[in-house]
C-alpha cells in the first residue's frame, strides 16, 4: 500500500481543463472523459482502465484499457 503514496499528484488546473476542451473536440468524449484523459497524460501515464473509454485507443502517449476485456494486450 505505501506505493501508492508515491504516485504523482496531478491538479486539475486551468490549463488542464483546456486541453480536456481540446481532446473533446479532437476525439469526441465528453468534458469529465476528457479531463480524466488529460490529467493521466499531465500524469505520464502508460495505461488508463476504463470500461467506458475506447479499449487499444492511445492519446498522446495514454493507451486506454478495458480491464473487463479477456485479452488486455
Amino acid at each position: 500500500m505505501d506505493g501508492l503514496l508515491k504516485w504523482e499528484i496531478v491538479i486539475n488546473d486551468g490549463v488542464a481543463v483546456l486541453e480536456a476542451i481540446e481532446l473533446l473536440l479532437e476525439y469526441g468524449y465528453s468534458f469529465w472523459d476528457s479531463l480524466i484523459i488529460e490529467v493521466s497524460i499531465k500524469g505520464r501515464a502508460e495505461i488508463l482502465l476504463s470500461e467506458e473509454l475506447s479499449h487499444g485507443q492511445a492519446i498522446q502517449g495514454v493507451t486506454i484499457m478495458n480491464p473487463f476485456k479477456t485479452n488486455l494486450s
